[in-house]
């Protein structure tokens, strides 16, 4: 199965990563979020984009580019500090 998540370097992105990976392969799973400064060996150990989850045509342009990703996941959460 081949896998593009958002959000993934959160708490539930990253472990949700770290089992995808263990079970389809770092190769067939490609993640993404808007930090790059946390959990450095998912970034380093696969196939990595920063984005936000918002921009809908950076998001697009990654679907496009791995077109043959069989799911894509959000585990995006956006915090508002009020």
């Amino acid at each position: 199965m081949k896998i593009f998540l958002t959000g993934a370097l959160g708490q539930i992105g990253s472990e949700l990563t770290r089992k995808l990976r263990e079970i389809y392969g770092s190769g067939n799973i490609v993640i993404s979020d808007v930090r790059d400064d946390v959990n450095l060996e998912l970034i380093e150990s696969g196939l990595f984009y920063k984005v936000d989850c918002r921009d809908g045509d950076k998001i697009h342009d990654i679907i496009k580019k791995h077109k043959n990703r069989q799911n894509i996941s959000s585990c995006s959460s956006i915090i508002c500090n009020r």
